[in-house]
């Protein structure tokens, strides 16, 4: 580094050494005249003095960001101020163990020395009363003797420019009362009406140095939005992070505040790297991938059960059957004899031996079977149910399902238990093995304390004013129809055995999947940044306050690459029951991707540039630039990752996520054989990103591949009811037909109301023994779960696909036009207006209604069409706001608050019908923007 070389005494003898020297030494004055940050050996760091819990925040986010070299110290000595460029004062500094502050001449002078040799002082919130309080004589130094209370704050309003800050959440503060001459005031709080502004930030010269003084501390204001609820980003399309409006708010005072710091001179910095660009320098890429499957799914016609053989009837009841000693088939015979007593009236009995007369159900747990396999027949009296692990809680269903019981949605509503006396079961001859033991979707488990505190969901429902323990059992209560029975997700198959648990540890997964290098920005950030990631502001600093696990790395370093292998070898050997572990890189962060000449050198020059977002140090915004995708350098770096890997640990192999702007497949270099793609391709809200090519090509090039997909997210900063079924279930049933190894299906939201129907068909496609086309499983879900009404029920739902249709039509075009910002809010309301404009509210209305007259007499069918209703409701309102806003403010205000109640009612009342607590960080009508009058436009 220029740093340094220029420390050094060099040997000006050796010509090629002093020519070295030259070279930096014009290369270091370049860039001091051209303003770039170099650390010379006469530059100082700056000191922030005070609390952890004041300055670490002040460290990390003001100071780390612009590489300025910084430290911290509860308390010094002023004598010693001289050896920083800056000294911060933290606001919580009385806190601390100093008893005099600036007491004494000795420290009185030093301070005032300091300050005219050109150093600069920025004292924060209560620093300056505690520094008066042991050095009266210091109000000259400081510009004020003396501070006042100042109530009814409504903001701040900058001085030179008049531009009002949200920058204070505190409506009492305390400011100064009376400035003596020649302190300048920087910013001025914003009364109640008919009050006197007061003093936010003043500035006073003393020789050449400077003090300044500002009552708002940078950390009580990101604080105050912490435990408000109020997130400082949001998750953007691809996962990245985004500023909220609350974000920019305190990003904009993190810049003010470094301003002031950077009035001082000779700030010492880190070094900055040149090279950042955005031009791809790799060879071009020759891989063509075939977008096509070469199999088909095959769909079989849905079978017309025809009851052949007396389960109960006059004089005849059968009883289940489970051999003693296993809780796994007790329980699944105890849920068999409740469901038959439930249709016929009759107590069905559990017994341990067949009976010598008489039908009989005999669950028999068989381990010579294959993995998960069911089998189901019967022999005169005798049907026999036998599965190997979750085989036989897959027979149970299948069994059940014969009969005419469904679960088309978690709880009791959603399970159909048809009445039927005499109950004749259809001639059965099952032999079945899934053609994916890992079937994930997230969000079925039981909600504990543990997971709800500090969550987004604990946050969220915070919002709406609704007690989160009052949330979390009225949850756990709703998702199960009987205690003892299978919840949803079981009955159909899913999460129910250890395969799809590869996201955990402590699991029988033989691979272990997620985001990896968790720890390496604590754990190398100091003795190896050049393995960060370079960012535009010319060094490798991971801006990544409190995720400290989400940094972004330089994948052409070679040095990294055996590092990573050298862990995972390590890792791998804590749970030797795992063959594979992951190397996903880590979720979407602060920081951006590697843009180095080396990292750059392994991207394709050919591949089809698409749309990235950068944080510009020079103008403090993320802004849209255009970039190729980076999945040939990363697969590079894994492909070396693994050569080392399999040096260490042979046998051992990797997971890894195709995600981000690493989705789309390389065009240069082939995965090594040894990793296992999961793919996040594929988003229904938008018509360019349906479809099952990019998996298709991911398997022509990768052996392995599994779907990891966000999809179910749909719209999801809304409630608006949404169907995309038969898009998102042919695709599946495609990628199945083609060795797709199993799924992970997250953003699953539990809001059954909405996305019901999606949910369902999932279900019925993850394990699909009877090979269902994606129409029949809905019909299916019409005709279960509403009789009479399943026409118009599947009408509600057609004119649901269309409405999707549309909207995500209108959202590729959007796309085409660049019409989507980088500003998290003008985002949702683009996407809210796209698919509330999309939505038919008269047709869906009609439908729900000729639905209700179909089934009046049918109170079971009543309940499920007013569950429906509850989605419908959301879509009112959702399309009244939207259509409001900006018009008519008092009734925009009106429906905030009737959809913000309705949300709070149907939260407890109906847990699982709408997913309220992710609406009160997506959905910009309950959000909390709007409640702002400079932005309710």
């Amino acid at each position: 580094m220029i740093n340094a070389a220029l420390r050094g005494k060099p040997d000006v003898g050796n010509p090629r050494v002093a020519l070295t020297y030259k070279i930096l030494a014009l290369a270091a004055f370049a860039a001091v005249a051209l303003g770039e940050a170099v650390a010379f050996a006469d530059s100082k760091p700056v000191i922030v003095i005070g609390h952890r819990a004041d300055a670490q925040p002040f460290l990390s986010d003001v100071l780390a960001p612009a590489s300025i070299v910084c430290s911290r110290d509860g308390w010094m000595s002023p004598e010693k101020y001289v050896r920083f460029s800056a000294v911060y004062l933290g606001g919580t500094v009385k806190r601390l163990p100093p008893k005099d502050g600036w007491a004494g001449d000795a420290n009185l002078a030093a301070v005032r020395k300091y300050l005219e040799d050109g150093g600069v002082i920025i004292l924060s919130r209560l620093a300056a009363g505690f520094l008066l309080e042991g050095q009266p004589k210091a109000a000259d130094i400081i510009g004020f003797s003396r501070v006042k209370r100042f109530t009814g704050v409504e903001g701040v309003r900058m001085e030179d420019t008049g531009e009002v800050r949200d920058w204070c959440r505190d409506k009492d503060v305390l400011v100064p009362d009376g400035l003596l001459p020649g302190t300048k005031v920087l910013a001025r709080f914003l009364p109640d009406k008919g009050k006197d502004e007061g003093v936010a930030a003043t500035m006073r010269k003393v020789g050449k140095g400077t003090v300044y003084w500002v009552q708002m501390t940078y950390a009580s204001l990101k604080g105050e939005y912490a435990r408000a609820g109020r997130p400082l980003t949001i998750d953007g399309p691809a996962g990245e992070n985004i500023l909220s409006a609350e974000g920019k708010s305190l990003d904009d005072f993190a810049k003010f505040y470094l301003g002031l710091v950077k009035t001082a001179a000779d700030i010492k910095v880190e070094y900055k790297e040149d090279g950042w660009g955005l031009e791809p320098l790799g060879p071009e890429g020759h891989l063509v991938l075939d977008g096509t499957f070469e199999n088909k799914p095959k769909f079989l016609p849905r079978k017309t059960p025809r009851g052949v053989f007396t389960l109960v009837g006059k004089g005849v009841k059968a009883c289940v059957v489970t051999p003693p000693g296993d809780s796994v088939a007790a329980q699944l015979a105890d849920e068999l004899a409740w469901h038959i007593s439930e249709m016929t009236g009759e107590k069905i009995e559990v017994v341990d031996k067949v009976p010598s007369a008489g039908p009989a159900i005999v669950l028999v747990p068989d381990e010579k079977l294959k993995h998960e396999q069911m089998s189901i027949s019967r022999d005169g009296r005798i049907v026999t149910l036998r599965g190997e692990g979750a085989g036989l809680s897959h027979a149970a269903t299948y069994f059940l399902e014969a009969l005419g019981c469904r679960y088309i949605w978690p709880g009791r509503s959603g399970k159909i238990i048809p009445k039927r006396n005499p109950l004749l079961m259809p001639e059965l001859k099952v032999d079945f093995v899934p053609a994916m033991h890992v079937r994930g979707m997230r969000g079925g488990d039981v909600f504990t304390e543990n997971a709800m505190k500090g969550s987004r969901v604990e946050s969220g429902l915070k919002h709406f004013g609704i007690d989160p323990e009052t949330w979390r059992k009225a949850f756990n209560a709703a998702r199960i129809d009987r205690e003892g029975n299978r919840d949803f997700y079981r009955w159909h198959g899913i999460c129910d055995n250890e395969d799809w648990k590869g996201a955990y540890t402590d699991s029988k997964s033989p691979w272990k999947w997620g985001h990896y290098f968790k720890d390496f920005w604590i754990r190398y950030g100091k003795t190896h940044p050049e393995w960060f990631a370079l960012q535009m502001s010319g060094t490798r600093f991971q801006n990544l306050g409190r995720r400290q696990e989400r940094p972004t790395l330089c994948l052409s370093n070679r040095e990294l690459a055996k590092e990573t292998a050298r862990r995972l070898a390590e890792q791998l050997d804590l749970y030797p029951q795992k063959t594979a572990w992951t190397v996903g890189l880590p979720d979407g962060g602060a920081t951006q991707d590697c843009m180095c000449p080396n990292c750059r050198a392994l991207d394709p020059r050919n591949s089809v540039r698409e749309q990235w977002t950068f944080f510009n140090p020079k103008t403090a915004q993320r802004e849209k630039y255009t970039y190729v995708p980076i999945t040939d350098r990363y697969v590079t770096f894994m492909n070396r990752v693994m050569e080392d890997l399999r040096k260490l640990r042979p046998g051992k192999e990797l997971t890894f996520y195709a995600y981000n702007h690493y989705t789309l497949p390389p065009i240069s270099v082939k995965p090594d054989p040894g990793l296992i793609c999961l793919s996040t391709s594929g988003s229904y809200r938008n018509m360019n990103g349906r479809g099952c090519a990019n998996i298709a090509k991911w398997q022509r090039v990768c052996k392995r591949v599994m779907w990891r997909t966000n999809a179910l997210w749909g719209f999801n900063q809304s409630a608006v009811p949404q169907n995309f079924a038969r898009a998102i279930v042919t695709d599946l049933e495609c990628m199945k037909a083609n060795g797709l190894l199993g799924t992970d299906f997250d953003c699953m939201s539990n809001d059954w109301a909405v996305k019901g129907l999606v949910y369902y068909a999932i279900a019925k496609s993850l394990l699909n023994p009877d090979c269902l086309s994606p129409e029949d499983a809905i019909a299916d879900y019409c005709e279960a779960g509403f009789g009479a009404a399943a026409d118009a029920v599947k009408e509600y739902f057609s004119e649901l696909e269309k409405a999707m249709d549309r909207a995500a039509t209108t959202v590729a075009e959007n796309e085409k036009k660049n019409a989507y910002t980088t500003d998290d809010q003008e985002r949702r309301l683009l996407d809210l207006a796209t698919i509330t404009g999309a939505v038919d509210l008269p047709r869906l209305a009609a439908a729900l209604d000729r639905a209700e007259k179909l089934a009046a007499k049918d109170q079971a069918v009543m309940e499920r069409l007013r569950f429906l209703r509850l989605g419908f409701e959301c879509a009112r309102l959702e399309k009244a706001l939207c259509e409001t806003r900006g018009k008519d403010g008092a009734k925009y205000a009106a429906l905030q608050r009737e959809y913000a109640d309705f949300l709070r009612s149907t939260a407890v009342e109906h847990p699982l019908a709408v997913a309220v607590a992710g609406l009160a960080r997506s959905n910009p009508f309950m959000n909390g923007y709007d409640a702002k009058p400079e932005n309710a436009k």
